[in-house]
């Protein structure tokens, strides 16, 4: 960790352990994660009693954002408040993102006893939803390399980004579900594909022809490489089936994608 991260850290901790309604301060993000640069921001979340945490998600004042703590140029505080009631919700029932978060985070101030276990506990990988996830992915890697040939036989170009964006996540979703790993959202995505130990000779560089490239040939490069990796799905229902559940019908549960609404 840079010295500076260190001392914005310190400071940030000694200025808010002294707000009467912080009962916590952990300390996340890519300072957390170790993939900061010297330039990186600080990520923090602040933790508030069930009440005050609930009173600042009815304002819209759920995040946070300061200058002062952070030593260095262009550097600050970036945060968002939390409570005990919902680190438990992210251990028992979170998406993997919500989990990440969680990853790598570490207690720097605290008031709540065993917050440091919570906090580890938040950031389990979902091990029971293993099978069933690489399932669905596959399902959706598997339509999205459908859609991309759609869009290049009408030659849409639109469709076939959008396509071509969501058959990489998804074969890295597979990846990163086949190593009991969580997806980090999209800003570390890639860093964490290459930390992942299993996966096919040259993943990353397929990965980077598919998000380059609009033809075909990488397309099928990347399918090729996954197909001769590992069986995917061994479901008697075919994948177009899967993803109509997840991505057509899912209004019905009221999950619904905000591109959905």
């Amino acid at each position: 960790m840079y010295q500076h991260h260190q001392q914005a850290i310190a400071a940030i901790t000694a200025k808010l352990q002294t707000r009467e309604d912080v009962l916590g301060v952990i300390i996340g993000g890519s300072v957390a994660h170790g993939y900061a640069s010297e330039t990186s921001d600080l990520d923090i979340m602040l933790v508030l009693s069930e009440a005050d945490y609930e009173r600042a998600l009815g304002s819209y004042e759920v995040g946070f954002f300061e200058t002062e703590s952070t030593p260095y140029e262009g550097g600050y505080v970036d945060g968002k408040c939390v409570s005990v009631d919902y680190i438990r919700q992210v251990a028992a029932a979170g998406s993997e993102p919500a989990k990440f978060a969680f990853k790598d985070a570490w207690v720097s101030y605290s008031r709540i006893e065993g917050l440091d276990e919570l906090v580890a506990a938040a950031s389990a990988y979902p091990s029971a939803r293993q099978d069933e996830n690489l399932a669905r992915f596959y399902a959706q890697f598997e339509t999205w390399k459908w859609y991309y040939y759609e869009g290049l036989k009408r030659n849409n170009l639109l469709l076939m980004d959008y396509s071509r964006t969501n058959y990489a996540y998804f074969a890295g979703r597979l990846i990163l579900t086949l190593n009991g790993m969580l997806f980090p959202s999209y800003k570390w995505f890639l860093k964490e594909l290459e930390r992942a130990p299993r996966k096919p000779d040259g993943f990353m560089q397929l990965m980077k022809g598919v998000t380059e490239q609009r033809t075909a040939e990488p397309i099928e490069a990347l399918y090729a490489s996954l197909m001769d990796f590992h069986r995917w799905s061994s479901s008697d229902k075919h994948w177009s089936v899967q993803f109509m559940l997840d991505s057509q019908l899912n209004w019905l549960d009221g999950n619904v994608p905000i591109l959905d609404l």
